[in-house]
């Protein structure tokens, strides 16, 4: 599931420690949804996959376009578990629905997420199914009153990006809420 690609063996044997840490398993490059990569000691070629997300690690880079996250060498042991928990939690489901920080990977795709579009999917996916009442995604997005259509915005905005195969994959239940199918 994780690929980490170094050729600094030092910092490849810490980020295998953390993977293993966090109950993940360290894959081939190729197999990989996940990329923890040394952009001060980059393999030759860097592998990419449109459905994988990148965390980089530099001690002088201060952004990189080649990365979803860049985090700083030395970097908190914190903030990474924190990506690789996440991680864990949203590997994709037998539907063919994944979860990645700011993204979502429907069919081995990764499309990008608005931060209220994340959050909203994020609640859709870890209730598996079940409905989620519209006022708990509207108290999730702090959208305020009823009557507001912000939380409908962003449901149709999420449905557009997640359709594949032409259907949606977003049901509203009428007078309830909506469920992830």
């Amino acid at each position: 599931m994780i690929a980490i690609l170094s050729t600094d063996a030092l910092l490849s044997h810490m980020l295998t420690l953390e993977v293993t840490r966090a109950e993940l398993t360290v894959c081939e490059p190729d197999k990989a949804l996940l990329y923890l990569i040394d952009l001060d000691h980059p393999p030759r070629p860097l592998p990419r996959k449109k459905s994988s997300y990148t965390v980089g690690f530099s001690t002088t880079r201060k952004s990189d376009s080649r990365v979803d996250m860049l985090l700083p060498l030395p970097y908190a042991t914190k903030e990474l578990q924190a990506v690789l928990h996440r991680f864990h939690d949203c590997v994709p489901t037998e539907k063919g629905i994944g979860y990645l920080p700011h993204a979502a990977v429907v069919e081995g795709n990764k499309i990008r997420l608005s931060p209220a579009e994340e959050h909203i999917f994020a609640i859709l996916l870890a209730a598996k199914g079940e409905i989620v009442p519209t006022q708990a995604l509207q108290a999730a997005l702090h959208a305020g009153s009823t009557d507001s259509n912000v939380l409908q915005v962003h449901i149709s905005r999420l449905r557009r990006k997640l359709t594949g195969g032409g259907a949606s994959r977003i049901r509203a239940v009428r007078g309830v809420g909506y469920r992830l199918i």
